[in-house]
């Protein structure tokens, strides 16, 4: 988002007002709009949650947030910031909450002259979703004159059946259009950038193609352990914690047609026809193509295994680690595949790719040509071209060319929430998730699911705390005669030294 985007107008309802994400991401997502100059002075955040909590609290609350943000703020305009947010204790389950609700509403509008667009942002339990949004309905917040949108995190239910029953209580109060699902890594303006180079550079959409790209790479790697997530992630794995979401998203980016039009629809209707295009997998083909894994404790001793986490089972199957391989039948990917990774505790660090593999004449399968997208940290597009080793003959060295590093330093990157906020006030449906292209995440990953439940169960565990992973995940790729890329280093040479 430049400077020059208009400001945005609102009231801002936000559920899960007490919780870890409106700390930690949407109070200083929300800041920075508002010092960016995006939302105009006519706004106003209500928290919601059933802790009794006043405004002076609140407000307290989201100081203390920017703080711990590293977000230093001048008082008094700290306290001109505070001074849009208000508070109102409310039990989703209980409808006269609602009718205290809505009257807070009715009298913010008129003191913050407020346009008639309100934004319900529902960062609770999802099995809240459905009697939140009723009671919406019922207590007749929804009969307010203006525009009425409601924003959901992950998950979107657990498997395709209930995303598709989760998305029909959601239409019994809103419209489709009106219905924002949020994946973050959507709104990272590096996931953004992988359309955008394409766009706007004809000579690389040119050889986005099979007849130059031999294979793709996505990596989501992750260096910490479950630690207290235990609870929920012994119920979910990385398979729904990262591949139904994150990795197919990224993944449809990567391998759509481009969109003629410059629209959301047109955009989300290319990466549903490539997500079609995925096939649904038959027991065998997970048995040939898709590996899981779950750390031990690390050969020092110093990392636990995920069976002794808070909250795990003694016996958990969970995996806290899934590669794969997927092909398309788009003709524009004849033959190339689409490997995957992601998991915990891995001894390369965090970080997100994507790689993009060029074929060779030559024998250059150890340094192979490539294009990189570098999401995690949020460095941009790199190229690594082979090229004349000076002072040989015949010998070939690897080259990496990154953006200007003064560029990127100069350059203000948002946070992915800040731009998933901003797009829903604007109404702006480009970074959102369809339910479309959701079913389609749920049909592959329904397929895994279904496989691996009639398979024997796997020998965990599998890979010790801070290594590279499975050895079966690196067969996957050495039987097709490639290998994984591990970079983790990425430091962006200094060209004054």
């Amino acid at each position: 988002m430049s400077q020059t985007q208009p400001r945005q107008s609102g009231l801002i309802v936000l559920f899960g007002a007490t919780g870890d994400l409106a700390s930690r991401k949407l109070y200083p997502a929300i800041y920075q709009l508002y010092h960016r100059h995006l939302l105009s002075k006519h706004f106003a955040v209500i928290g919601t949650a059933r802790r009794e909590w006043d405004d002076d609290y609140f407000r307290q609350v989201v100081a203390d947030a920017l703080k711990k943000a590293g977000i230093e703020v001048e008082e008094k305009r700290l306290k001109q910031f505070q001074d849009h947010f208000y508070y109102v204790a409310n039990d989703a389950t209980k409808e006269e909450h609602f009718t205290i609700l809505k009257e807070k509403m009715q009298t913010l509008k008129e003191k913050f002259s407020i346009e008639s667009r309100y934004l319900y942002y529902l960062s609770i339990a999802p099995n809240l979703f459905d009697v939140a949004t009723k009671h919406l309905k019922s207590s007749g917040i929804m009969t307010m004159d203006g525009t009425h949108r409601v924003l959901l995190e992950k998950p979107f239910g657990h498997d395709r059946t209930s995303a598709k029953a989760l998305n029909d209580t959601l239409a019994e109060t809103f419209s489709n259009e009106d219905i924002y699902r949020i994946d973050h890594y959507i709104g990272k303006e590096t996931v953004q950038n992988i359309w955008f180079l394409r766009r706007f550079n004809p000579m690389i959409e040119g050889i986005w193609n099979y007849h130059f790209i031999d294979h793709v790479q996505v990596t989501l790697s992750e260096n910490l352990p479950v630690g207290s997530r235990g609870g929920y992630y012994d119920d979910n794995g990385a398979l729904l914690d990262m591949f139904q979401n994150h990795i197919l998203q990224v993944m449809s980016f990567v391998g759509m047609d481009l969109p003629q039009e410059n629209t959301a629809s047109d955009l989300h209707a290319k990466k549903v026809a490539f997500l079609r295009s995925l096939p649904t997998l038959s027991m065998e083909q997970v048995q040939e193509n898709i590996v899981r894994g779950q750390y031990d404790q690390s050969k020092d001793g110093k990392r636990i295994a995920y069976r002794d986490e808070e909250q795990v089972d003694d016996d958990s199957l969970t995996e806290t680690y899934v590669a794969g391989r997927l092909t398309s039948h788009a003709k524009r990917w004849q033959g190339v595949p689409f490997y995957f990774r992601t998991g915990k505790n891995l001894s390369a660090g965090k970080y997100t790719t994507v790689e993009l593999i060029f074929k060779s004449d030559g024998d250059l399968s150890d340094n192979p040509s490539r294009l990189s997208f570098v999401i995690t940290p949020e460095l941009g597009a790199r190229i690594v071209l082979n090229q004349k080793e000076f002072g040989t003959i015949k010998s070939q060295q690897v080259m990496p060319f990154w953006p200007d590093q003064d560029v990127l330093d100069s350059l203000y990157t948002p946070e992915s929430y800040e731009s998933i906020i901003y797009c829903a006030l604007r109404g702006d449906k480009t970074i959102f998730s369809t339910i479309a292209e959701i079913e389609e995440q749920w049909r592959i990953t329904d397929s895994i699911e279904s496989a691996w439940e009639a398979m024997p169960a796997p020998d965990f565990p599998n890979y010790p705390a801070l290594s590279t992973g499975p050895k079966a995940a690196d067969d996957l790729l050495k039987r097709d005669g490639r290998q994984w890329i591990y970079e983790p280093q990425w430091e962006t040479p200094n060209p004054k030294d």
